[in-house]
Formats: C-alpha cells, structure tokens, sequence
C-alpha cells in the first residue's frame, strides 16, 4: 500500500513540475506602471509617453483615489475652491509635469480630471510656470528617479 500511494505521489510530483511554470507577464510597454502609493492616491506613468527634451523629461502622471472616501475628499476640495462643474463621476486625475533632471526640479504644466467615462469634468493650468525643488520622498522624487534613469 505504501509503495502504491508513494508511486502515485512520484507521479503526481513528476506532472505538477513537468507543467509549464506560469510567470507574472512583463507590462506591456504601453502600460500604466506605478510611481507611489500614497495616503490619499495611487500614482502612475507609461514609460512610452515619457518625452525626453535634453535635461527635461515631459510626463503624464495618473492619479487614483486609494478608496471612496479619498475620492469624496478630493470632490469636497475642489468645490470648496469653486470648481463649479459636476464631480459626481470623478474617479482620477491626470497632471502633465515637466521634471529637470540635471537640477532636481520640477512643474506641473497643468491638471485635468475625469469622470467614470473618462470624460474631462475639469482642467487648469498654473497662471505662472515655475520650477521647484523636487522634495525627498516625495511623488515627484519617485517620479523623477524613473524617468530620469
């Protein structure tokens, strides 16, 4: 009996490891890949729409409320601004950034926000474009060291 259940188990090992081992697939190079997770948001790029300008990486980053309640917060600070537009439907945000590789620094050229549809419910951009310093640990400090490299 031992030698029949162990032959049966030999059997069994032999098929599970001559199986093909299925790996994580590689993202597609038209993938959103991720840049942070932070409290509020989770934040991603495509590394195929990074335009590089001599120092200055030109980039999409995508922002997504990490659960409803940050989605309802984002909602609230908006209107308490005075966006006077529906953000009922809002599920993310997309901000176009300039980072300067060479000075560790970086604008943002401006922000749209979408609804479920991906529709744009709004869109701004700053009156005056200026360069920052890039914070430590910040969004744009992961940001910059993937589009940087």
């Amino acid at each position: 009996m031992n030698k029949v259940l162990l032959a049966i188990a030999f059997i069994l090992l032999s098929i599970s490891l001559a199986a093909p081992q299925h790996r994580r697939p590689e993202p597609a190079p038209d993938d959103w890949l991720i840049v942070t997770l932070t409290k509020n948001k989770a934040y991603f790029y495509k590394p195929s729409q990074v335009r590089k300008i001599g120092r200055i990486r030109k980039v999409w980053l995508k922002g997504i409320p990490a659960g409803e309640e940050d989605r309802l917060a984002y909602i609230e600070k908006q209107e308490s601004i005075g966006a006077h537009v529906d953000y009922s439907g809002y599920v993310y945000s997309m901000a176009f950034w300039d980072v300067d590789c060479t000075q560790d620094k970086l604008r943002i050229i401006e922000v749209k926000d979408y609804n479920q549809y991906n529709q744009l419910i709004f869109s701004a951009k700053p009156k005056r474009l200026e360069w920052v310093n890039i914070v430590p640990d910040s969004v744009g400090d992961n940001l910059s060291k993937l589009v940087c490299k």
